[in-house]
């Protein structure tokens, strides 16, 4: 059965026949859909996607599907943030449970852990790069706007 979680993964209504097909093997693997209010765009919400569906976001990214998606917390992972610009990799970032950006701060200087804050730069000019493709100036995947 594995670990499960909540995931949600925005992405081009063009897409779907992928996206189906990777993350359902051909069926719908969603327990809802949403409109994004962007025309052509959907948000997919599953809520126990097996261990967030790492392994199924890794294949949607190989086949060239840009997307975003958001991971609730499992038992062995926290909450996260993912996004494909269709290159065939995912940029991460850590979120909290409202899926907003976090990055550690160290203790001892009080300033953000350099890697942390690398990767959320990383992953905002990802999102911004997606978001752009939408037809979007950006949209967080977890954050509500």
């Amino acid at each position: 059965m594995g670990d499960r979680c909540y995931v949600r993964v925005t992405f081009r209504e063009s897409d779907t026949p992928k996206v189906n097909e990777i993350l359902g093997g051909g069926e719908n693997p969603f327990d809802e859909l949403e409109d994004d209010g962007r025309p052509g765009v959907v948000v997919g919400i599953a809520f126990e996607a097996n261990y967030g569906w790492v392994e199924e976001m890794l294949l949607l990214a190989r086949a060239g599907v840009p997307f975003q998606v958001y991971n609730g917390a499992g038992s062995e992972y926290g909450d996260g943030l993912g996004v494909s610009t269709g290159d065939g990799k995912i940029v991460e970032a850590g979120a909290d449970m409202n899926g907003y950006i976090i990055a550690r701060i160290d203790p001892k200087t009080g300033d953000p852990v350099p890697d942390d804050l690398q990767a959320a730069r990383a992953f905002i000019a990802a999102e911004k790069k997606v978001g752009e493709l939408f037809g979007a100036a950006g949209s967080p995947a977890g954050a509500s706007s």
